[in-house]
C-alpha cells in the first residue's frame, strides 16, 4: 500500500501561489509531492476545461489555470508514487484513482508515461450507467469497463 496522492496543503500552494513556491521547500517537504514537468495540453486539458466551466458561462482562463496547477501536481505525484512502487518491487501496481485522471489518457496515465517510458498500463473505469447502456463517448475510456448503474433487483428475496 502506498499513499500516492500529494498532501492537500501542497496541492492549494500551487492552486494559491504557483510551483515556483513549491519548488523553494525543503527536500523533506518535496518528498511528499512531484512537480510536473510539464503540464499537459490537448484533449486533457480540453475536458478539464469543460467540466470545470459552469454551464453558460464563459471560461475563466486564469481560474481555470489555478485549479489545473493543482490538478496536475496530484497526477504527477500519484505517477511518481507508482513509478517509486514499479521500481522498488518490479511487480504490479494498482492505484485507485477518481476517473478523470485515467480515463481518456487522463493527466495521472500521461505523467506516468512520461516519467517512466515505455511502461504497460491497463485503466479499468466505473461508469455509473446501467449495464449495456455504453455510450459512444465511452470509446477510448479505459481498457476495460464496469457499468454500475441501477439493476431491477428481485422484489423477493
Amino acid at each position: 500500500v502506498v499513499a500516492a496522492n500529494a498532501p492537500r496543503r501542497y496541492v492549494r500552494l500551487a492552486r494559491r501561489e504557483g510551483y515556483e513556491r513549491l519548488l523553494a521547500m525543503t527536500p523533506d517537504q518535496r518528498r511528499m509531492f512531484r512537480v510536473p514537468d510539464v503540464l499537459p495540453t490537448g484533449p486533457y486539458r480540453d475536458r478539464f476545461d469543460r467540466v470545470m466551466t459552469p454551464p453558460g458561462r464563459e471560461p475563466d482562463t486564469s481560474s481555470l489555470d489555478a485549479v489545473f496547477r493543482s490538478q496536475s501536481l496530484w497526477d504527477w505525484t500519484m505517477a511518481d508514487s507508482v513509478a517509486g512502487a514499479l521500481s522498488d518491487k518490479g511487480s504490479p501496481v494498482v492505484l485507485v484513482v477518481g476517473r478523470f485522471h485515467s480515463d481518456h489518457e487522463g493527466g495521472t496515465l500521461l505523467a506516468l508515461r512520461r516519467i517512466v517510458p515505455g511502461v504497460r498500463a491497463l485503466t479499468v473505469s466505473f461508469v455509473d450507467a446501467a449495464p449495456f447502456a455504453a455510450d459512444p463517448g465511452d470509446l477510448g475510456r479505459a481498457d476495460f469497463m464496469l457499468y454500475v448503474g441501477p439493476f431491477d433487483r428481485p422484489k423477493n428475496r
